[in-house]
């Protein structure tokens, strides 16, 4: 039986980014160019700059280029899903590249090109 979310019997997960162990550079949360692309080419116009945003304050695991991407494509294009793609990431970041299909291929996420909103 899968493990709910969240139970009584366990905390509920939350996203600290000041109280993450590892400090992190400004360098590192900065979107690379092909992110800017992958996110023009699937949100709207109007959900970009949001889309950037939720991306690059988010805590990423060690493969965050893996998982932004994996963010990207299980987003759909709508900002509800990237925000639950990114509470998932947070939670267990495997799920997340399982869902996107990328979790059985580590350059999956390279070859993986959008639709065009």
């Amino acid at each position: 039986m899968p493990t709910p979310r969240w139970s009584p019997w366990r905390p509920f997960p939350t996203r600290a980014i000041a109280a993450s162990s590892t400090p992190r550079s400004v360098e590192f949360n900065m979107l690379e160019p092909k992110m800017f692309e992958l996110i023009d080419l699937v949100f709207a116009p109007d959900d970009r700059e949001q889309a950037r945003e939720l991306i690059e304050v988010a805590e990423w695991p060690r493969e965050h280029e893996r998982c932004q991407i994996a963010a990207i494509k299980c987003s759909d294009g709508r900002i509800d899903r990237l925000v639950s793609a990114i509470d998932q990431a947070s939670i267990d970041y495997r799920d997340l590249l399982m869902a996107a299909g990328f979790g059985h291929d580590t350059t999956a996420h390279l070859r993986w090109t959008p639709e065009q909103k």
